[in-house]
């Protein structure tokens, strides 16, 4: 389990990687990559909706959260 805030996950082989099991929550995060240009979840990423996601999601969707 991971949390990012008010961070910026670029340049990476791929922007993210959440392996089955894992989560990983975003909150005022930029996620970018510069070479492979997606981010692969195999399990839970969750975001508040304040980030910059550049890159397209290969297996599970973004969850988004409301804010509270």
């Amino acid at each position: 389990m991971v949390t990012a805030t008010n961070s910026a996950i670029v340049n990476n082989s791929r922007s993210a990687e959440v392996d089955s099991g894992g989560t990983l929550t975003l909150d005022r995060t930029m996620v970018r990559s510069e070479s492979a240009k997606y981010i692969s979840n195999a399990g839970s990423i969750i975001s508040f909706g304040n980030n910059a996601i550049a890159d397209p999601v290969s297996g599970n969707p973004i969850t988004p959260v409301a804010l509270k």
